[in-house]
């Protein structure tokens, strides 16, 4: 039982591994435009992804998991075998997906933000500025290259999820 358990972590390494060079493939093969996902006109960045896996470490936080140093945490294999790593690494892609259709169907639906949407979306950023930044742009960047984006990068993200909203809530 102990080699088919050793057998079954090789290929599930070897399967990850795989999955990674071709994801480096695929986004250099982007031109650098740091794509993680692309339809149409359309994509989501690495930092879009990595701002969800950070919003989704975030939830697990308040609900009080040790998230941050329990690597045991990350490693746990459930029964299927698959690890909270890359099950939330998965959950969080699949939503990437999500966005990137939602992106499209906006489009094809001829929906538009307003300018008070965006409005809001830049106010939020401000507030952000103030808060956090302590009024500072250059430092609100700062704190924001730990998820590879700036604000710059940041309100895109905003501007996404405020079109899946809209799309969402149109009959």
């Amino acid at each position: 039982m102990k080699r088919k358990i050793n057998v079954r972590l090789c290929t599930r390494v070897a399967a990850l591994v795989i999955a990674a060079i071709m994801l480096c493939i695929f986004t250099v093969s982007c031109g650098g435009s740091g794509a993680l996902l692309k339809y149409g006109d359309n994509e989501i960045s690495l930092s879009f992804y990595e701002l969800m896996l950070s919003r989704m470490k975030g939830e697990l936080a308040r609900k009080k998991l040790d998230v941050e140093s329990d690597s045991e945490f990350w490693s746990y294999t459930d029964a299927s075998g698959k690890t909270r790593e890359e099950y939330y690494g998965e959950l969080v892609l699949d939503r990437c997906k999500n966005y990137l259709a939602a992106l499209e169907l906006f489009e094809t639906e001829g929906l538009t933000l307003t300018d008070a949407e965006l409005a809001a979306i830049d106010e939020e950023i401000a507030f952000y500025i103030e808060y956090d930044g302590q009024g500072s742009r250059n430092k609100l960047d700062a704190i924001l290259s730990k998820y590879g984006t700036d604000t710059d990068g940041l309100r895109e993200i905003y501007v996404i999820e405020a079109k899946y909203k809209k799309l969402m809530a149109t009959p």
